[in-house]
């Protein structure tokens, strides 16, 4: 998917319970995840965006799934901040406690960013968690 999206894929980065076990990256591949990605037709969905002011959901259930597993990932990862601090670890990052907004702009070519055999091998978690950590540094 190219940059059609940018104003589409805006992930609110939020506290909530994360979605089933199975839906939070753990097992997904960077890979996978850019492959779905790139199925993606941006420019139907910015299309629709800019005509009706949302997407039907319905209609991209492959942009739907994407966007859900990266919203699951990222609570997924929040949840662990929170552990490790509510036990007295240094948590992995230091993310506010406040929502913060993730783009496909800061996100894809972070994924990118690994070298193939990388990205075959590296969960979406992982990736994720290492984002966190460039942008949210502990001091």
């Amino acid at each position: 998917m190219r940059r059609y999206l940018v104003p589409a894929l805006v992930l609110a980065f939020v506290t909530t319970v994360p979605a089933a076990a199975d839906e939070t990256g753990a097992e997904t591949t960077v890979a996978d995840y850019l492959v779905r990605w790139e199925q993606i037709d941006g420019l139907a969905i910015r299309k629709e965006i800019e005509e009706t002011g949302t997407f039907d959901a319905t209609r991209h259930p492959d942009f739907t799934r994407t966007i859900e597993e990266m919203k699951a990932t990222a609570n997924a990862y929040r949840a662990r901040i929170q552990a490790e601090r509510a036990a007295g670890q240094a948590p992995h990052s230091c993310l506010p406690e406040t929502q913060i907004d993730l783009s496909s702009d800061n996100l894809i070519p972070h994924l990118r960013s690994y070298a193939p055999d990388e990205q075959a091998n590296m969960t979406l978690a992982d990736a994720f968690a290492d984002l966190m950590a460039k942008t949210y540094p502990c001091p």
